[in-house]
């Protein structure tokens, strides 16, 4: 699991109190598309024997304050109790002794770098 904190959108969040409520959903709706990219590109890039690691690739959003979200791209095991996601994907990831790397989560993060920031100066908050 990668978990991502996006901070450092103070200015945009102060302005967003003053704006409108209805902003943060704009804000959170921009933080979700990255996200949900991400999500995709990792999934495209999981290495494929039964397509199970793929598959269990999620993302997750959560607003922890005003100025804060915190982003989790991964498998689901990392995300959520209830889906059961593949504990090997670490060895995937970063490979073991007797495995080369497979990456699939660092690529994608590194691919929608700079994306949030596009997605927010794309935000009407008239």
């Amino acid at each position: 699991m990668i978990t991502t904190k996006w901070m450092g959108l103070g200015s945009t969040m102060a302005k967003l109190d003053v704006i409108s409520k209805g902003s943060f959903g704009k804000v959170k709706k921009a933080v979700d598309n990255v996200a949900q990219a991400i999500e995709q590109d990792a999934r495209s890039n999981a290495a494929v024997l039964t397509g199970e690691l793929s598959e269990s690739v999620d993302h997750e959003v959560e607003k922890e304050s005003s100025n804060i979200y915190m982003v989790k791209v991964g498998p689901s095991d990392s995300l959520r109790q209830s889906k059961q996601g593949k504990p090997y994907s670490i060895f995937n990831e970063y490979g073991t002794s007797n495995m080369a790397a497979q990456p699939f989560l660092r690529p994608a993060c590194d691919a929608h770098e700079g994306e949030l920031k596009k997605e927010l100066k794309g935000i009407d908050f008239g």
